[in-house]
């Protein structure tokens, strides 16, 4: 019998038969894990993405899909059932990990990123889904180097994102190509590419806000472009970002 236990927020959910469910879950230490699960009726009313459950993952081998046993720690979506902006960043979050995460390849830090920014979306959703982008990206090996021009070398007035690379480029050196590169965020340029975390809590303007979800979702399509079911996410993705930019003006 393999099992173990560990802490991890419900990311996806499937029907199973007449009264069970399979539940994926990003895990601290074990990564994302699928297993069954069997609600009562007591249990089943804390089930929704995002809730956050201790949880004990068992099966008789290893390749095989596992039984789960949960306890909820936090449920943080409860504050946001009544706003459909802030309950549809949480669950766009929910749904992208469960797409472009490999199974059982553990991201601690990750994890732990994505406790803060599920903190930070009752309060600036928007940005909280930005950031969690961004820390996906960075996090999976694609993230950006904005210290230096792409094309120079230069460290002097980065104005661009090179959508090729992810690199950084100078006013001067983007200039002739300016329709063909991102306008890079003030707030990415000062934080640093590697510190996205350090925008909660900050105030950040629509504009910039606009540009980081803009470069966000070029390099997620890019490099997850073969991912199924990604484009149909995207595409809610960008009605509900469209719904709350209106809603903020």
């Amino acid at each position: 019998m393999v099992h173990w236990s560990d802490q991890g927020i419900i990311v996806e959910m499937r029907k199973f038969g007449e009264n069970k469910l399979i539940l994926t879950l990003f895990t601290q230490n074990n990564g994302l894990a699928k297993g069954i699960y069997r609600p009562s009726k007591k249990t089943i009313s804390f089930l929704s993405l995002g809730v956050l459950c201790a949880c004990h993952w068992q099966a008789r081998l290893e390749t095989q899909l596992g039984l789960w046993q949960l306890e909820v720690i936090q449920d943080s979506t409860a504050q946001l059932i009544f706003d459909p902006i802030k309950m549809g960043v949480a669950s766009y979050a929910c749904q992208l990990l469960s797409l472009v995460l490999p199974e059982r390849n553990a991201y601690p830090l990750l994890f732990d990123s994505m406790l803060e920014i599920f903190q930070s979306i009752p309060k600036d959703p928007l940005l909280a889904l930005g950031v969690f982008e961004l820390t996906v990206l960075e996090s999976l090996g694609y993230g950006f180097t904005l210290d230096q021009c792409a094309a120079t070398g230069g460290t002097e007035n980065l104005s661009w994102v090179s959508p090729k690379s992810g690199q950084a480029v100078s006013y001067e050196a983007g200039l002739p190509y300016q329709d063909k590169l991102f306008k890079l965020p003030q707030c990415m340029l000062e934080n640093g590419a590697d510190n996205t975390q350090s925008f909660l809590g900050k105030s950040i303007g629509e504009d910039e806000l606009k540009s980081i979800v803009l470069i966000a979702e070029y390099f997620i399509l890019k490099h997850f472009n073969d991912t199924c079911r990604l484009t149909d996410v995207m595409n809610s993705r960008r009605m509900l970002l469209r719904k709350a930019f209106n809603r903020d003006t």
